[in-house]
């Protein structure tokens, strides 16, 4: 019988030898591995044999390895890797672990630090039990080199935090779920002991057992504005049990588990309960089974501007409602000493008719202001613009939110808006109060202007009197119009300048005209002819112009030289015997033109040369001759003759 014991120890002996030998696959950088059956090649950490204590020290677990020419992914922290590694005190764990399993830290007394690089990443790893957290026994984890002190580096691709994901961290204190998170995991913050603040986000949707339990700092909770229903899981630990809570604003509808005959009341602590939406007060109040009583801390009650049912157990603890909404429907509370703060005590809601035993009071008072009056645009210091407020709304601060006023023309009755904020939220209700916003006077003057007879209008402009706040022309919905009745043909004179057919939001307008003065015009004499050879007998057109078109009018020194006439509207010179004259063009103006400057020519009239054209060169002989009015004529007429010689030249003559 002996002989067989020892033989049986011997082959369990040889067993756990094999076993030892073949506890992983493979060894890199004194790292054990187990290859993975996945798609793609990954592994996970295992141990070195059944002793289990396989680590020690600082331990870095790389994202990927190379093994006999294989990549592997490192994706897992396979059951008892690290069991009983009292001695590990550091491990650094990559964003590419998807899972630890069953038991992978336990004992890892000594182990106070844990590394990683991505903090959604490290949310969605997956846990077997609590042992397989490597912060059970109270690690403190490190981002990126830094303790953790809060969770809002998490992205938005990350939807869930895991079970136990932060697990003991004595480092946060105020924790902000972002909304793109639906889950919280079981025990995920459990006794997270310096929590104080804690806001949970839109869209998640369960709270899982344990998730807060042992947050004995957490005095706040905001829960989000969200129309999901958020789910509130406990079993065997309980949801801010330990959690000293002060405050609390419910933004949404809640499902919390409160055990076998609503033995668990989560926020029996509360004093102050922020309310947005239509909700039971049932969780802040602990039931007697026998006497029917009911307990509560609750002191102060604020329901939102979104709420339109309200009502609370009759207890000695509450002492004011606040209640911002101005659409209150239901009530079931009859009043048992409270003070209710409303926005207008003088215009209650029906449902507060029934309530004797409270007081009404408004949440705030203003002075200095009276309702329904009317104002010109820009009036300076307008009362309703500063008024004195009296805040009667405990733990919030309240202004007049005057910036959102409308001060433009018109007439408005929304009321007053008013403010009231702390560090959890922020309301606006409408202190009742209406008020009118006259027009302002603008008094719109033509500028005088002046031109010149025949010259186009300038471009007329206008001045403004009467323009508030530092405004200009740029307000005007349509500027005006600005007209004269002169054209350019006007003489000269004076022309009213006529501004019409402004248009603005906030003013009225006052019109007065300008006068545009039109002043006698400038003209000048052009006179390019030349008198270079002149002889006795010619018969010159004289061919100066007015630029104002007016008749030049001629004047000569000698008249028994040369003589001026006039023949079928044109001006002559007449050369009559051979000498030197001086010439003159004169413009002497009118109603509408000044004087031109005078144009004096000096002629010199040669005596060898006549109407027969006798002429120093007998080669040059008459070719052609012309009457004044171009017709070609066979001899000499009476009258004004144009000859034209052989050479080219043209002259006049009169014949007699």
């Amino acid at each position: 019988m002996e002989q067989k014991i020892k033989q049986i120890l011997i082959t369990i002996a040889l067993l756990l030898g094999y076993t030892n030998a073949i506890a992983y696959d493979f060894k890199v950088n004194g790292i054990y591995y187990n290859i993975l059956p996945t798609e793609f090649p990954s592994v996970e950490i295992t141990y070195k044999d059944t002793n289990y204590d396989s680590y020690a020290g600082d331990v870095e677990i790389p994202e990927q390895i190379v093994y006999k020419n294989t990549n592997y992914v490192v994706s897992s922290i396979g059951e008892n890797a690290f069991c009983n590694c009292s001695l590990l005190t550091t491990i650094s764990i990559p964003q590419t672990i998807k899972g630890i399993k069953s038991r992978a830290f336990y004992n890892c007394n000594h182990l106070n630090t844990v590394n990683i690089t991505n903090l959604s990443s490290w949310c969605n790893i997956k846990y077997t039990n609590h042992y397989s957290s490597p912060l059970y026994y109270g690690a403190e984890l490190h981002l990126n080199g830094e303790l953790l002190k809060n969770i809002n580096t998490i992205t938005n691709d990350c939807d869930s935090i895991g079970d136990y994901a932060f697990y003991k961290q004595s480092s946060l204190i105020d924790v902000i779920i972002p909304n793109n998170i639906s889950y919280i995991g079981m025990k995920s913050f459990f006794d997270c002991s310096k929590i104080e603040k804690l806001s949970i986000g839109a869209d998640v949707e369960l709270i899982n057992t344990g998730a807060f339990h042992g947050c004995t700092s957490l005095r706040t909770i905001i829960f989000c504005d969200s129309e999901k229903t958020l789910e509130i899981s406990n079993s065997s630990y309980l949801c801010f049990k330990d959690s000293p809570l002060n405050t609390i604003y419910i933004g949404r509808k809640l499902n919390i588990d409160t055990g076998d005959y609503g033995s668990y009341i989560p926020f029996t602590k509360v004093k102050n309960a922020i309310i947005t939406i239509n909700t039971s007060l049932y969780y802040f109040y602990n039931t007697n089974d026998y006497t029917g009583a009911t307990t509560t801390n609750l002191e102060n009650i604020y329901f939102g501007n979104n709420v339109s049912e309200i009502g609370w157990y009759p207890t000695q603890k509450i002492k004011n409602v606040y209640c911002f909404s101005a659409n209150i429907e239901k009530n079931t509370n009859k009043g048992k000493g409270e003070t209710i703060y409303v926005i207008n005590k003088d215009q209650l809601p029906e449902v507060f008719a029934s309530m004797n035993n409270v007081t009404f009071k408004n949440l705030a008072d203003l002075s200095n202001i009276k309702t329904g009056e009317t104002y010109e645009y820009g009036t300076k210091n307008i009362p309703f613009l500063s008024p004195s407020i009296v805040n009667n709304v405990i733990n919030m601060n309240a202004i007049v939110n005057t910036k959102s006023l409308n001060i433009n023309t018109g007439h408005y009755n929304d009321g007053l808006p008013i403010s009231f904020t702390n560090e959890l939220w922020s309301i606006d209700v409408y202190y009742p109060f209406e008020y009118t916003i006259k027009k302002a006077p603008l008094t719109i003057i033509a500028n005088d202007a002046e031109r010149q007879y025949g010259e186009d209008n300038p471009e007329f402009s206008c001045s403004y009197f009467g323009f508030k706040n530092g405004e200009t022309d740029s307000v005007l919905i349509t500027k005006p119009t600005i007209a004269t009745t002169a054209t350019i043909n006007s003489s000269v004179g004076s022309y009213p300048i006529i501004p019409t057919n402004a248009e603005a939001k906030n003013y009225t307008f006052t019109y007065e005209r300008g006068n545009l003065t039109v002043t006698q015009a400038s003209q000048t004499i052009n006179w390019d002819q030349s008198f270079e050879k002149v002889f006795v007998g010619d018969q010159i057109e004289l061919t100066a112009k007015a630029t104002s078109g007016l008749t030049v009018k001629y004047s000569i020194s000698d008249e028994s030289i040369a003589e001026i006439y006039t023949s079928n509207g044109k001006t002559y010179l007449d050369c009559i015997k051979g000498g030197e004259v001086t010439l003159k063009a004169n413009q002497s103006g009118n109603d509408n033109y000044l004087s031109a400057d005078r144009v004096t020519k000096t002629i010199v009239i040669n005596k060898n040369s006549g109407i027969n054209n006798v002429n120093d060169n007998n080669n040059v002989i008459e070719i052609a001759r012309y009457d004044i009015h171009g017709r070609l004529l066979s001899e000499p007429s009476k009258g004004v003759n144009i000859i034209k010689y052989s050479d080219g030249s043209t002259r006049k003559g009169v014949v007699k």
